[in-house]
């Protein structure tokens, strides 16, 4: 017979035929399959199966669940030979068992014998019966987290690094708290190119371990962030590695504490102005890199995310626009302003001190957050959603932001967006996006505005783009088609005409 416990109980035939059962016969088959190979009494077994409750001749209950499991295995024409009466009780020896094949191949190192080891899985061991192996379930999850803690080791040594990360985010989606995984998924970012993401995942770590347990990452996790820093990890690279992870992180000591930030390219200044998912340690990587073949082009976390971290006080425009003139003041300006998303920073710095901005270009924003998005009590929900389940909001905003993304790809974003950011300071963020107006000032900017969106955006309306072009009077709108939130590569020529002919526009 072939038994399965690595998900629903099941036998089967060795030619396949399914043997019903269930009930007190699942349950008996549950208590010897946790102990496979070993004699159990007749006492554990009823312990285990009627618990408090037990009948008035335990003995011959069993007999009788024994006896009809024999039976009903006997009408698929194969006797149960694997199960055989003891002096005490009764012992099962599985002709075939998953967890035997399971940790068979799991002590293998390569890719295909650990792959195979997982696919063995059903669902949570002994489904149902969690009283009768609560040992065995204990046990056996453990070894099945380490089987995929040790597949994304292997997919990483045998240079699949995109597989590898794949794995490893899911993996510690489910097991935050696991040190083990969060190494390797910051060695096999760090291969592939994404060296400021891998430093983020050890960030995201410390904070959740900080919160949750009161400690700090082991002297490994931080010596590996040593060796990322100092680009001295030793680990094959998939591809060329991006400029934008070779930026060296730098902190400046800002008025509200320490923000990371640091610079790639050459040319004229343009400082991003971070949302949740563009920074130093966000996405969008093709878009910026692409800003870096034509300007020098200055990255930083906002307050409460990615390697500035820390907590936040005040989510406002005003708050935000404090830290990013002490970065220019830092770096030397004016410079040019890129808001992605969201640009009440930019326009607010814009507003107070001139001085520093030469121009802005602004993606996907809006002037005012309660006519562009009028209906309270959805933003209410979404801010809601985002502050008490934060897998879930982050999953949302990713669809939302990527109406292309597959649901692969739209999880991996929304994974990434989780280790970049606290449920805490998301939510704050995105309260602020659909409060926060900065109509007022926009009369009074004198600096050049080029706006960029998708008609079709489904995250920030084209509408914010139309307000702020009717507020603003010395901007350019450029309406692009499509529904995504943040810019197509395909779409990337015409933007880069616009923004080519922008830059070279603006008073040196």
């Amino acid at each position: 017979m072939r038994y399965r416990v690595l998900g629903p109980i099941s036998v089967t035939t060795d030619e396949g035929l399914a043997v019903p059962v269930a009930g007190r016969a699942e349950a008996f088959l549950a208590v010897l399959l946790a102990r496979a190979g070993e004699s159990v009494s007749n006492d554990t077994i009823a312990y285990l199966i009627w618990g408090g409750d037990q009948p008035d001749n335990p003995t011959k209950a069993i007999q009788v669940v024994v006896s009809r499991l024999r039976s009903v295995a006997e009408k698929t024409g194969e006797a149960l030979d694997d199960l055989t009466t003891t002096s005490t009780g009764y012992r099962l020896d599985p002709g075939w068992f998953d967890v035997e094949e399971f940790e068979r191949l799991a002590e293998s190192d390569s890719v295909v014998d650990l792959r195979a080891a997982l696919d063995l899985w059903a669902g949570p061991p002994f489904i149902g019966h969690d009283a009768a192996a609560h040992a065995e379930s204990t046990r056996l999850g453990e070894a099945r987290a380490v089987a995929t803690e040790r597949l994304g080791e292997a997919l990483l040594a045998e240079g699949q690094v995109e597989e590898s990360i794949s794995v490893l985010l899911a993996f510690i989606d489910r097991e935050p708290l696991r040190e083990r995984p969060r190494a390797t998924l910051m060695r096999a970012l760090y291969a592939d190119g994404r060296h400021v993401q891998a430093l983020g995942v050890l960030e995201e770590y410390r904070r959740s371990i900080g919160e949750e347990l009161g400690l700090e990452p082991s002297d490994e996790l931080k010596a590996l962030e040593d060796e990322i820093l100092r680009h001295d990890v030793d680990v094959a690279r998939s591809g060329p590695v991006s400029r934008l992870e070779q930026v060296r992180v730098r902190f400046l000591e800002a008025p509200s504490g320490p923000l990371a930030f640091g610079s790639v390219g050459e040319g004229p200044k343009v400082v991003v102005v971070p949302n949740l998912g563009v920074g130093l340690s966000g996405g969008q990587r093709p878009f910026l890199e692409a800003f870096a073949d034509r300007a020098e082009v200055i990255l930083y976390d906002r307050r409460g995310t990615g390697l500035t971290g820390g907590d936040v006080e005040d989510f406002t425009a005003e708050a935000g626009s404090r830290d990013l003139e002490a970065l220019i003041e830092m770096i030397g300006g004016p410079v040019v302003l890129l808001g992605v998303s969201h640009s009440g920073e930019s326009f607010t710095l814009a507003h107070r001190r001139p001085d520093l901005v030469r121009g802005i270009l602004s993606w996907a924003s809006h002037a005012s957050g309660p006519r562009t998005f009028p209906n309270q009590e959805f933003n209410e929900s979404v801010v809601g959603l985002v502050r008490s389940h934060w897998g879930t909001g982050s999953r949302l905003l990713a669809e939302f932001a990527n109406a292309s993304y597959g649901p692969e790809e739209a999880a991996e974003a929304a994974r990434m967006a989780r280790y970049l950011s606290s449920a805490e300071a998301a939510a704050g963020y995105i309260a602020e996006v659909y409060r926060g107006d900065v109509t007022e000032l926009l009369p009074d900017i004198a600096a050049p505005v080029l706006l960029l969106h998708y008609r079709g955006d489904r995250m920030t309306p084209f509408v914010g783009s139309t307000q702020l072009a009717a507020g603003l009077p010395n901007a350019e709108l450029i309406p692009l088609e499509g529904r995504r939130h943040f810019p197509l590569e395909s779409d990337f020529e015409r933007i880069f005409m616009a923004v080519d002919r922008f830059l070279d526009s603006l008073p040196d």
